[in-house]
């Protein structure tokens, strides 16, 4: 499972009986599922290899992100063959926006014609992420158990009804938006 969080920390936070173990550990793989789908992207640290389009500018992509480490920078032709390799020290990544930027020089315009192999993935999730997520899977409980967990009231003049939130709570998914991978 690609985002670790164990039994033991989300009972840190509801202490629910062990009759529940297995019932929290299937919530905490759906979950998984549904963040990793909604943000487009994973948190394991893995290794990649990436065929991107040449812009023509300095500067290109990832898919995954924070980037750890870059093992190689290739131009390739359409057979796949090495016809450019970038030194480390002709470019710079900034890790946590994916961003891979030459020192000089552009990447040349063509169709999926740089490949660049490198690492990328969280060791530890960031706190307010972990959170998140753990708060998403004791939502998911409680809305499971029948339980009005998120639950809205609005009351009118001439009577009340009440409206509720639809999908995750919207302090859940503020979190989760922060680290949305946008675009492809």
């Amino acid at each position: 499972m690609a985002i670790t969080i164990t039994l033991a920390q989300i009972k840190a936070v509801d202490n629910f009986p062990a009759s529940e173990d297995a019932f929290i550990t299937t919530l905490v793989s759906s979950v998984t599922t549904f963040v990793e789908d909604y943000l487009k992207r994973s948190f394991e640290v893995t290794d990649y290899i990436e065929k991107r389009n040449g812009n023509g500018l300095s500067m290109l992509f990832t898919n995954q992100y924070p980037i750890n480490s870059i093992t190689s920078l290739t131009q390739i032709d359409k057979d796949n063959v090495v016809t450019y390799t970038w030194a480390n020290t002709d470019y710079i990544f900034e890790g946590g926006q994916g961003r891979v930027q030459l020192r000089s020089g552009t990447f040349p315009q063509g169709l999926q014609n740089i490949k660049i192999v490198y690492n990328a993935g969280f060791a530890t999730l960031p706190k307010d992420l972990e959170q998140a997520f753990i708060s998403h899977v004791l939502w998911e409980k409680a809305n499971r158990q029948g339980k009005d967990f998120g639950l809205k009231t609005k009351s009118l003049g001439d009577g009340g009804y009440q409206v509720y939130e639809q999908g995750i709570p919207s302090r859940i998914k503020m979190i989760y938006d922060l680290y949305k991978k946008f675009g492809n």
